[in-house]
């Protein structure tokens, strides 16, 4: 547009205003033409939907014609469109040309000389007597009110939206056009409603984000001082954690952690998957306020009518079960969770080794019918095509396979391992550790960037490999505890290449402790103490994967304490990590499962109902770090 005077075309008539303000073009051209328009020119109009697209019906002296509003500024002699030119040394050039694009509206009495007068000819009928030519010293009698700047346009390149990130940081980048030097650009993060200022290199931004894991929004906006322009991105950001020596590590920083063990959230997955109550969130989010990082949650469920069910048959897998499982990975995975996921249950209560034991012949197991799962042959390698089977899953609500998940911290074999009465003491857990190669083996080899646990509760063949840490169990009669009779020997599968860290679980009344409160507390103590040790001596990082009070038997203050000084050992000792269980959404029935607890919904950490929440929540403040 050049040289375009300040005035409208409506239906053949002229009228001039003042010069800077904004051109109205009839319906009949965009030009200058003051004749041909045609009929639909000279049409009256009552409303805007009597015109054509682009036009609409004028008021006041153009009441009733179809006008075009075409938005200008003066520039020298010329007069710039406002939507596709901007003014720079007295000439119009397209937007994003030249040393500087910006465009500031009105009238830049600095660069601009003031446009020639013009002669318009008689002012039309019912024209504006206020509105004088142009150099008459009319000037800008016009009552006109300037629209408010053009808002920016923004795109975001990284990241983009739905990315995973995982193991580099996050980094925020992407352009913005139509700028004005006065403008200004901004970001937020999630639900934080600070901005962040932006800079603006010509037309591109970049800014590194710092961010914990788990699934977040920026959301970048930009002004020239009137409507905003934005643009967001949803994206996940995870970080593998790392085995080095005897910690460890994420993003190259000692890594620690307080973890719960959850049994109950896959079934409350499979519950608002069916349409039920979710409440996965109200978990996940009670969590997080505990300061847990980890989760640990059962990956296993063998019971062949079970509607929760993984596998019902050998080989035969429930899709109704794993969409649960998906669920639990995906939305930990998001709010920034580990998960340590064991593979197969010891006891009955999810199928387990005895299910193995009848799918492959053995009607009604015995105990040392188990031999048969330990050692090779058919059922081991049932086991083992089970354990490839799900870790080559494809998660079907976020597209990750399970052995690249990096919300997967670790998968361990079992939830609470046991060969009691199973083999002679005289087998000195040989036959145990060598499953237990076989089986890290087959995971390492399926999740090498996952860790390798066993799930043991720590029983072992030798006492005198724990030094004092044996005596007070000597004293109290449970010298079977490192004698073989459980089976495995713990030291041994320990210094198993595939096995990436020693864990151990001190459950009370699995492992005979007497419901005198101060023996509960000392033993178990002592229990997590000699391991420790062990597993340092070994350079393997040392996890207590569950440790989990009977809340029926001991008082409140008695599980409080005994808590408290097994919580302790792992701030004094400074080893890896610790797992509380059970955990449950409010309102579970504690008959069910003596070992839970929870936070009561809309209640006070500190609430007596919530016994054990200050203790978790205290030990996980000392421990997290980066």
């Amino acid at each position: 547009m050049r040289a375009l005077p300040l005035f409208s075309i409506v239906s053949g008539r002229l009228r001039l205003h003042a010069h800077v303000a904004l051109v109205f073009l009839s319906s009949c051209a965009l030009g200058l033409e003051l004749s041909g328009c045609g009929e639909s020119a000279t049409t009256p109009c009552e409303t805007n939907a009597d015109c054509r697209e682009g036009f609409q019906c004028g008021a006041g002296p153009f009441a009733g014609d179809c006008i075009q509003i075409v938005s200008v500024t003066a520039c020298g002699a010329d007069y710039c469109e406002k939507a596709t030119e901007v003014c720079q040394n007295g000439a119009c050039v397209p937007r994003g040309t030249g040393p500087d694009a910006a465009f500031t509206p009105g009238f830049d009495m600095a660069s601009s000389a003031p446009p020639p007068a013009r002669d318009a000819g008689p002012t039309p009928p019912g024209a504006d007597a206020r509105a004088a030519p142009i150099g008459d010293g009319g000037g800008f009698e016009d009552a006109f009110v300037a629209p408010p700047p053009d808002p920016p346009t923004v795109t975001i390149s990284t990241p983009f939206d739905g990315e995973l990130i995982v193991d580099r940081p996050a980094e925020l980048t992407g352009r913005v056009f139509g700028l004005t030097p006065a403008g200004r650009v901004t970001f937020t993060l999630d639900a934080d409603p600070t901005p962040r200022p932006l800079v603006v290199d010509v037309d591109t931004y970049r800014a590194a984000l710092d961010l914990p894991p788990g699934r977040h929004t920026v959301t970048v906006s930009a002004t020239n001082g009137g409507p905003v322009g934005q643009m967001a991105a949803n994206f996940r950001l995870d970080v593998h954690v790392l085995r080095e020596g005897d910690h460890l590590t994420m993003n190259g920083q000692p890594w620690r952690f307080i973890g719960l063990q959850t049994p109950d959230l896959r079934e409350l997955a499979y519950q608002a998957n069916l349409g039920g109550t979710d409440r996965v969130p109200e978990v996940l989010d009670e969590a997080k306020r505990l300061g847990v990082r980890v989760l640990r949650v059962p990956a296993c469920d063998d019971r062949p009518n079970a509607p929760t069910a993984i596998q019902t048959g050998r080989g035969t897998y429930n899709e109704a079960g794993l969409v649960a499982l998906d669920h639990v990975i995906a939305r930990a995975g998001d709010a920034g969770f580990k998960l340590l996921l064991p593979l197969v249950d010891a006891s009955d209560a999810l199928g387990g080794i005895n299910q193995y034991l009848r799918w492959n012949g053995y009607v009604v197991p015995v105990v040392g019918d188990k031999r048969f799962f330990f050692e090779p042959g058919p059922i081991r390698e049932h086991f083992k095509n089970h354990v490839r089977a799900l870790l080559g899953r494809v998660n079907s609500v976020n597209g990750i396979r399970y052995s690249e998940d990096p919300a997967i911290l670790g998968w361990e074999i079992f939830t609470s391992a046991d060969a009691l009465g199973v083999y002679d003491v005289a087998s000195a857990g040989t036959e145990t550790a060598d499953f237990v190669a076989d089986l890290t083996q087959v995971i390492k080899a399926a999740a090498p960037n996952a860790l390798a646990g066993t799930g043991e509760m720590g029983h072992d063949v030798n006492p005198s490999l724990y030094g004092r840490s044996a005596d007070p169990f000597r004293e109290v009669g449970l010298n079977g505890l490192f004698d073989a009779s459980h089976g495995f020997a713990w030291q041994r599968n320990l210094r198993a290449g595939t096995v990436d860290f020693g864990g151990i679980q001190v459950i009370p009344d699995l492992l005979g402790f007497a419901g005198d409160p101060i023996l509960y507390a000392n033993l178990g103590a002592e229990w997590i103490r000699g391991h420790a040790a062990l597993a340092a001596t070994n350079t393997k990082p040392f996890i207590v994967t569950l440790a989990a009070e009977n809340m029926v038997i001991l008082s409140p203050e008695a599980r409080r304490q005994a808590l408290s000084a097994w919580l302790d050992e792992l701030t004094a000792r400074g080893f890896t990590g610790f797992v509380v269980g059970n955990f449950h959404a409010d309102g579970f029935d504690r008959r069910a499962d003596p070992h839970g607890f929870s936070w009561a919904e809309n209640t006070d950490a500190a609430d007596p109902q919530n016994e054990l929440v200050p203790l978790v929540q205290t030990a996980a403040s000392r421990l997290n770090g980066p």
